[in-house]
């Protein structure tokens, strides 16, 4: 299993893109296109959605072999659901916003949440 460690320094050396995504009442996001490009993940992939405790955010990343961590299959326009118990400990609600941080590397995408 890989884990991402993220916490406030890592956190600011992340470029944010100037991209955002808010929770839908599906208990989804939309991963905007340009970025999904960036992370070579198109409609179907299987991605992994875990936590990052130490900021309280999301780590997306695009699925290699077998994991633990939560595996969800991206839509057809871009859309990644929530797990439950993710959203239970982010205490996450329909209509929250996240801003999306990226590594230079491009291997997952971070959301924080802003509201």
């Amino acid at each position: 299993m890989f884990e991402v460690v993220i916490n406030e320094e890592k956190k600011k050396q992340l470029s944010v893109s100037k991209s955002t995504c808010n929770l839908n009442q599906r208990q989804s996001i939309i991963i905007p296109n340009l970025i999904r490009k960036r992370l070579n993940i198109h409609s179907g992939d299987e991605v992994t959605v875990s936590l990052s405790e130490k900021t309280n955010g999301l780590v997306i990343r695009k699925s290699f072999g077998d994991t633990l961590e939560n595996k969800m299959i991206i839509g057809q326009r871009g859309s990644i659901r929530i797990p439950s118990e993710l959203m239970r400990v982010l205490r996450l609600e329909v209509g929250d916003i996240f801003d999306i941080h990226s590594p230079d590397n491009d291997s997952f995408i971070f959301l924080e949440k802003i509201n």
